[in-house]
């Protein structure tokens, strides 16, 4: 409780930046995120303070009051021997190393998903972001199959990616994210996500249809940016194959959709589907994305312009208006993306986020 209270009175959010961040980004982009804009350690501390304020069963109330017993009766020896000091063996485990004897420090670094991953039984928070010049293309089937603590998962750009696991062990999912799976066929089922209150669908041009939408009807938030072939392809009533969802993708290069066979007994929506894509109308089937409304990976070319500095105006061929970013916490570089450059500005208007600098920043309105 000590901690909580320590959170609420130190513990800072920047909501009017954050608002801005709302109002300049299209629907579901990563920049609308309120665990990216926030402090990590901040966000950690929350987490775990107000998730040890929780008592679940039973059991866990018995082993709170027996652990309270024990640290009373370990008190009470912290005290006995300070009373009577006596020369004790020296540890075991080398002195600049005592924390990592204690399990408090734990460092690992992999380049691809270990199958001994499924067995974090108990993680609750999932965000990954895949690298674009070598990006992840396999998760083990079985990976979430007992992670029912899970009640986040954010994964981004695993574009060869042509299959997804299976979401049926996720049973105390609240939100999740997929963006940029180029190749993926199929939605996984959503079965068992009752729990489930946000769903952000971005850059999945090859998916043609969504699975039942029933078991998810307590969503608070649904959104679908970028193409969406089953927006256009029969999947929700009539094809529209002159719907720019349906054509060839301009910044991704995906083929045309073809309208769904009319006389299909699969791919079909249900009642519940409808109801739920009608329900949040404004934020689902949205406009495609465009060619400079995205940053792609940052190589030495666009990057050596900025030589690190944020917000720098830096030249393009084209003349295009174009600022130093760190898009999606890559390197920094320059990018023509309309919407950093807009929120800067607002930024800087309204006295909010990073102090500016006039030097670097005096194109976007910064004295």
């Amino acid at each position: 409780m000590l901690v909580v209270v320590y959170c609420l009175s130190a513990f800072t959010f920047d909501r009017t930046k954050f608002a801005i961040n709302m109002e300049v980004y299209p629907s579901g982009w990563f920049e609308q995120t309120a665990s990216v804009n926030a402090d990590p350690v901040q966000v950690a501390v929350i987490y775990k303070s107000l998730k040890s304020l929780r008592i679940m069963s039973v059991l866990e109330c018995l082993s709170r009051v027996g652990v309270n017993v024990m640290f009373s009766f370990r008190l009470h020896d912290i005290v006995q021997l300070s009373r009577r000091p006596r020369r004790l063996r020296s540890s075991v485990y080398p002195k600049r190393h005592r924390l990592g004897a204690l399990g408090l420090v734990l460092s690992l670094a992999y380049t691809n998903t270990q199958a001994w991953m499924k067995e974090f039984t108990k993680l609750e928070f999932l965000h990954v972001e895949s690298k674009v010049t070598s990006p992840m293309v396999f998760l083990p089937d079985d990976i979430f199959d007992d992670m029912s603590s899970l009640t986040h998962v954010h994964l981004a750009m695993f574009a060869p990616m042509a299959k997804l696991p299976s979401f049926q062990g996720l049973t105390g999912l609240k939100s999740i994210t997929l963006a940029a799976f180029l190749a993926l066929q199929e939605f996984p089922l959503l079965t068992n996500l009752h729990n489930l209150e946000r769903l952000v669908i971005v850059g999945l041009p090859s998916i043609d249809s969504l699975p039942d939408l029933a078991p998810v009807q307590s969503l608070k938030s649904f959104v679908v940016s970028d193409r969406g072939a089953w927006c256009c392809n029969g999947f929700l009533g009539d094809c529209d194959l002159s719907s720019d969802k349906c054509m060839v993708h301009p910044v991704w290069g995906t083929p045309a959709a073809t309208c769904l066979p009319s006389n299909r007994t699969e791919k079909i929506a249900t009642p519940a589907t409808l109801e739920l894509v009608q329900k949040f109308a404004p934020t689902v089937c949205g406009p495609v994305l465009r060619p400079g409304e995205l940053e792609g990976p940052p190589t030495p070319d666009i990057m050596a312009p900025c030589n690190g500095t944020l917000y720098r105006q830096c030249p393009t061929p084209d003349n295009t208006e174009s600022m130093c970013y760190n898009a999606r916490f890559m390197a920094i570089a320059c990018t023509t993306n309309p919407f950093p450059i807009e929120m800067r500005r607002r930024q800087i208007a309204q006295g909010v986020g990073d102090k500016c600098d006039p030097e670097a920043e005096a194109w976007l309105g910064c004295t």
